[in-house]
C-alpha cells in the first residue's frame, strides 16, 4: 500500500505506474480525481494513448465535460451508473431472466 499524493511524480514512479498497463483513478472527491488523472496523463506522455486511465466521478455533467474537454475515454459516473435513466425501462424486460447488472453498464474493468 503506497499512501501519499497522487499528483506528484515521485509518487506515480513509486506506484510503478511507467509500467502499469491501466491506471484507476477512483477516490469519493472528483477534484481530487481529475488532479490526479491530469498528473498521470503528464507522467504517462506519449503511452498516455494506450494506457487506459479510468477516472470515477460522481457528478454526470462534470464527468461529461471531462471525457470531451480533457480527452479522457474512461470517465465513469457514480451517480449515473447507479440511476440509468427511468424512461429507458428494463433493459430485460422482453427475456426471461435479468441479466447480470453489469452486463448493460459503461463500467470498464482492467484485468
Amino acid at each position: 500500500m503506497l499512501i501519499a499524493d497522487a499528483t506528484q511524480r515521485q509518487t506515480l514512479e513509486a506506484a510503478n505506474v511507467h509500467s502499469a498497463s491501466a491506471v484507476a483513478v477512483l477516490t469519493s472527491d472528483d477534484l481530487t480525481n481529475i488532479e490526479t488523472a491530469l498528473a498521470v496523463r503528464d507522467y504517462l506522455g506519449e503511452r498516455w494513448l494506450t494506457v487506459p486511465v479510468v477516472l470515477r466521478v460522481f457528478d454526470r455533467a462534470l464527468g461529461h465535460t471531462v471525457e470531451h474537454h480533457f480527452d479522457f475515454r474512461h470517465v465513469r459516473s457514480t451517480s449515473a451508473l447507479a440511476a440509468p435513466p427511468v424512461s429507458s425501462g428494463p433493459r430485460w424486460a422482453s427475456t426471461s431472466s435479468a441479466p447480470s447488472p453489469w452486463a448493460a453498464s459503461r463500467f470498464w474493468w482492467a484485468g
